[in-house]
């Protein structure tokens, strides 16, 4: 079975460019979500929950953005 997420890199946009693409994967997603990795509590990622706005008050110039699209779950 071939992997179908599409990794996007964002290493290399500027903070505008990742808020823009943040907010227009929210626009056509189904689904989203953020998660804080914080090693002095956990090696696992935990899910970071509050709301979308709040979320872009967090970003940062040295966060770490990750985008995958995983295609249309649950497709025949």
């Amino acid at each position: 079975m071939l992997d179908e997420n599409i990794f996007y890199n964002t290493k290399n946009l500027s903070m505008a460019e990742k808020r823009s693409m943040l907010i227009d994967c929210r626009d056509i997603s189904y689904e989203w979500w953020a998660d804080n990795l914080d090693c002095s509590i956990s090696w696992s990622r935990q899910r970071f929950n509050c709301t979308f706005d709040k979320i872009l008050d967090h970003l940062k110039d040295n966060a770490h953005v990750v985008v995958i699209n995983r295609g249309t779950w649950g497709s025949p």
